[in-house]
């Protein structure tokens, strides 16, 4: 009779990325609230909430394009490392998709 063990890990998996996510909203609301209250409405209030709310958005841009450029190229550039490796007659190396890492 197989005995199926499950990580301790897997039963709060869920609640820690829903704690994440809303800790993260979280922080951004107190963030700007602080502004506000800290700093006088005639400085540059607007632009410190408006680079505090964009920035996860700007960090997540700066990752995007090489990742779209990597899966686009990906089948490509291994077709042309296979064909160099063939030369000195090394196996054929199957590198799994991400989805299946």
């Amino acid at each position: 009779m197989p005995v199926n063990i499950e990580g301790v890990h897997s039963i709060y998996l869920n609640i820690l990325m829903g704690y994440t996510g809303l800790s993260t909203i979280i922080t951004l609301v107190t963030y700007i609230t602080d502004a506000f209250m800290t700093i006088p409405l005639y400085t540059n209030t607007v632009t410190i909430i408006v680079v505090l709310v964009l920035l996860p958005f700007l960090y997540t841009g700066v990752f995007l394009l090489p990742i779209y450029l990597y899966e686009r190229f990906f089948s490509n550039a291994q077709a042309r490392l296979h064909s160099k490796l063939a030369k000195f007659q090394f196996p054929r190396i199957k590198i799994p998709a991400f989805e299946e890492l």
